[in-house]
C-alpha cells in the first residue's frame, strides 16, 4: 500500500497589502538604507504591516542589514515581523554571511560594560501661525551624552532662532517641556520629516539673505548625513491624498476650521489689509442711500477683491503646505478630528482658480476674520482714550 502524499501546510502568515502612498514610504527608507543611520530608519518604520514589507524586501547584500534587523526587532513587538526577521537571518547565514543572532542570548558581557548603543533621534515639530513660523525640537543620544536642538522657524522668512548642544537627560526634558508651554503643543515627528521643514526654511534663508545660525548649520551637517528630506507631506503617509479633492468646504466647516484654538494665530498682517479696510469704512459714509442688503454686498465684493490680490497662484501653494503640515498637527493630536480632513480639503481648495466671482472659502474666511480681528482692536482702543478722557476731564473737576 502506498503511503498518502502529504499535503504541504499552507503559509499561515497572511499576505500585507499596502496603500500607493504606504508603498511609496517602504521604497523611501530601503533607498536610505545607503546613507542613513538603521537606528533612524527603523524609527521611520510607521507600523507591523509597513515592517513585513520593508522585511520581505530588505537588501540582504549590504553591510548595515543585520545591525537594521537588530534595531527593528527592538522596535516592534509583533510576532510576524519577528518571523519575517528569524526569515531574513536564516538567509544571511546560509549566504554565508556572519551575522549576530539578536535571538540568541549568548552575550555574557555584564549590561553595564556594555557600549551605549545610539538611540534613534526624537523629533517634534509645533503648528504654524498665520506668518509660517514654528517651533521645532530635536533631542539626540548619540551614545555620549544628550543633545538638544530647538528653534523657530519659518516656511517664508526662513531659520529665525536655533539652539544646539549638549545637556543632561533632566534638563534636556526641562527644556523641551519649557518651550512646548512657551510656543504650544509640539507633536512628535519622524527624522525625515524634521530634515525636510528644516531644509525647506534654509532654502528660505538663503534666498532672503538671513543669517543662519552656527547652531543649526552643525545640526545640518549630522541631518544631511542620515535623514533625507521627505518627497511630499508627511500626512499622505496616514491619510491617501484623493479622498480630499474636489470636496469643497461649507462655510460651516471653514468658521470650524479656522476657530480650532491651533488656528487662532492665522491671521493676515494688517498692512496690506488697510486699504481695504478704508475702503469698507468709506463705503459706510457713501453719500449713495444704498439699503442693508445692498451695503452687505458692497463688503461682500471688497473683501473677495481683497482675497484675490492678496493671494496670488504662488501665495495660495504656500498656504497649500501649510495646510498640509496642520492636518499632520491634528492627525497626531487626535486621529478622530475631522480637522484634519477639512485642512485636506481647504488644502486642495488651493490648486484651483479664484476671482472675485469665484472666491476661495478658506481665504475669504481669513480675510474676513483678520478683518474682523483689526477692526475690534480698533475700536477697543477709541473706547479705551475716550473712557482715558473722561476720567482726566472729572478729575479736573473734583475740588
Amino acid at each position: 500500500m502506498k503511503p498518502k502524499k502529504r499535503t504541504p501546510k499552507k503559509d499561515p502568515t497572511p499576505s500585507v497589502t499596502l496603500s500607493e502612498q504606504e508603498k511609496q514610504l517602504v521604497t523611501a527608507l530601503l533607498d536610505a538604507i545607503n546613507h542613513s543611520d538603521p537606528a533612524e530608519i527603523a524609527a521611520g518604520i510607521p507600523d507591523v504591516r509597513c515592517a513585513r514589507v520593508f522585511l520581505g524586501l530588505i537588501p540582504l547584500d549590504h553591510s548595515s542589514t543585520p545591525h537594521l534587523l537588530s534595531h527593528i526587532k527592538t522596535r516592534f513587538e509583533d510576532k510576524q515581523v519577528h518571523k519575517a526577521i528569524k526569515k531574513v537571518l536564516f538567509k544571511l547565514k546560509k549566504k554565508g554571511v556572519a551575522v549576530e543572532d539578536p535571538y540568541e542570548e549568548n552575550d555574557q558581557t555584564p549590561p553595564l560594560l556594555r557600549p551605549s548603543e545610539p538611540e534613534p533621534p526624537r523629533c517634534y515639530v509645533g503648528a504654524l501661525d498665520g506668518k509660517g513660523y514654528r517651533p521645532v525640537v530635536i533631542l539626540l543620544n548619540p551614545g555620549t551624552g544628550q543633545h538638544i536642538g530647538l528653534g523657530v522657524i519659518s516656511d517664508e522668512q526662513g531659520i529665525q532662532e536655533f539652539l544646539f548642544g549638549s545637556v543632561s537627560k533632566k534638563r534636556a526634558k526641562e527644556l523641551k517641556q519649557q518651550f512646548s508651554e512657551e510656543s504650544g503643543p509640539l507633536v512628535e515627528t519622524t527624522a525625515f520629516h524634521l530634515a525636510s521643514v528644516l531644509e525647506q526654511a534654509y532654502q528660505k534663508s538663503l534666498v532672503q539673505g538671513v543669517e543662519v545660525p552656527a547652531d543649526y548649520l552643525e545640526l545640518r551637517s549630522w541631518l544631511q548625513e542620515r535623514a533625507r528630506p521627505l518627497q511630499r507631506p508627511i500626512i499622505y503617509d496616514h491619510v491617501e491624498e484623493t479622498s480630499f479633492l474636489r470636496v469643497p468646504l461649507t462655510d460651516g466647516q471653514m468658521e470650524t476650521l479656522l476657530n480650532q484654538p491651533l488656528m487662532k494665530a492665522w491671521l493676515i498682517e494688517l498692512e496690506p489689509l488697510r486699504p481695504f479696510m478704508k475702503e469698507i469704512m468709506e463705503s459706510g459714509d457713501s453719500p449713495l442711500i444704498l439699503s442693508p442688503g445692498q451695503k452687505t454686498q458692497r463688503i461682500t465684493e471688497i473683501k473677495n477683491r481683497c482675497a484675490v490680490q492678496l493671494f496670488p497662484r504662488e501665495k495660495r501653494q504656500l498656504i497649500k503646505g501649510r495646510l498640509e503640515e496642520m492636518a499632520y498637527m491634528f492627525h497626531q493630536l487626535d486621529k478622530e478630528t475631522e480637522c484634519t480632513g477639512l485642512c485636506l480639503r481647504a488644502a486642495a481648495s488651493m490648486d484651483e482658480e479664484v476671482s472675485e466671482i469665484r472666491p476661495n472659502r478658506f481665504l475669504a474666511g481669513l480675510v474676513d476674520r483678520s478683518m474682523a480681528f483689526y477692526f475690534d482692536q480698533s475700536r477697543d482702543a477709541v473706547e479705551a482714550e475716550e473712557e482715558e478722557n473722561n476720567h482726566a476731564s472729572s478729575s479736573i473737576l473734583i475740588p
